[in-house]
């Protein structure tokens, strides 16, 4: 509670206090498709499986190693997720893998992503807000296209290249802050972008 100085250690009904406050935790989801990476030192995902979530939480460890990644396409058009969590252990995502995803609303990122590749959640038709993490520096070309309910986006200080078309066909967009930090910008980044962009 020490980052939350605004709340006492006291029930809100009764006034009586409290010892310790417990958040639930979404539970980890079941029968995602695993596979070692390339060094065999951790596990990347690969596909959906026969996972039925619809608020999908990728477990950080997978038999007794890291999840470090996510593999292109791993997630496309797996149009029953409406948000997932990515831990901190994974340090990629490969491209589409979020393509199409028709009914996903929020994104929980890893803090060790650098990159939001290519076309990462191009056609993810129902998010709307979208909270880049501090560690990406670079937003690859498509990664937001056609993403059409998208009406905010943050991109924080560090970032330093906007990919071709990167939000693109984002007709609802009304806001979007660009920092200092971006050296380069590419073709149609903002292509049919809302009327405010």
């Amino acid at each position: 509670l020490k980052d939350m100085p605004h709340l006492e250690r006291k029930c809100l009904n009764c006034d009586q206090g409290l010892e310790k406050i417990e958040i639930p935790m979404l539970p980890y989801s079941d029968g995602l498709v695993y596979k070692l990476n390339d060094n065999n030192d951790g596990y990347i995902v690969i596909g959906i499986g026969e996972c039925k979530d619809t608020n999908v939480n990728i477990t950080p460890v997978y038999n007794n190693l890291p999840i470090t990644g996510i593999k292109s396409n791993a997630f496309e058009e797996c149009n029953n997720i409406v948000s997932i969590i990515i831990p901190n252990s994974v340090s990629y995502i490969g491209m589409y893998a979020f393509l199409n995803c028709d009914a996903l609303k929020e994104v929980t990122l890893s803090n060790q992503i650098t990159t939001l590749p290519e076309n990462v959640f191009m056609g993810c038709i129902s998010l709307e807000s979208f909270e880049i993490p501090a560690s990406i520096t670079k937003i690859e070309a498509g990664a937001f296209h056609g993403c059409t309910a998208l009406k905010e986006i943050t991109i924080p200080e560090g970032v330093e290249e906007i990919g071709d078309y990167a939000f693109a066909d984002c007709g609802n967009l009304q806001t979007i802050n660009i920092p200092k930090s971006v050296k380069k910008i590419g073709e149609n980044a903002f292509d049919g972008c809302g009327p405010y962009i």
